[in-house]
C-alpha cells in the first residue's frame, strides 16, 4: 500500500485518520483512556532498523524507493484525542 502511495504521490499528501472503539464489553457504557503517554512515545521513537530494512530488501518485499522512504521515516503529524483518564463512548471519534 505504501509503495503504491509513493508511486502515485499520495504518500506525501496530508492525511487524516480516526480511531475509535466500536463497542465496549457487555455492561459497560463508557471506557477510560489509558496508555496515551506510551503510545505517543512509541510513535515519536518509531524507526525502521537496519535488520528490518535488510529483511524487506532481501525478500524483495518493497522496491528501493519504498526502502529509502522507510529508512528516513519519522512521524511528523499532529495527534488529537482525549487526554489520559478521560471517559469515552463507543462509536465516537476522538
Amino acid at each position: 500500500m505504501l509503495e503504491a502511495a509513493l508511486h502515485s504521490g499520495a504518500a506525501h499528501r496530508r492525511s487524516v485518520f480516526e480511531a475509535f472503539a466500536r463497542r465496549l464489553p457487555d455492561g459497560r457504557r463508557y471506557g477510560i483512556v489509558a496508555g496515551t503517554g506510551r503510545l505517543l512515545e512509541g510513535i515519536k521513537d518509531f524507526r525502521f532498523g537496519d535488520a528490518e530494512l535488510a529483511f524487506l530488501d532481501q525478500h524483495k518485499v518493497v522496491d528501493r524507493q519504498t526502502l529509502d522512504f522507510l529508512a528516513d521515516y519519522r512521524f511528523s503529524g499532529d495527534i488529537w484525542g482525549y487526554p489520559e483518564g478521560e471517559a469515552y463512548f463507543p462509536a465516537r471519534p476522538s
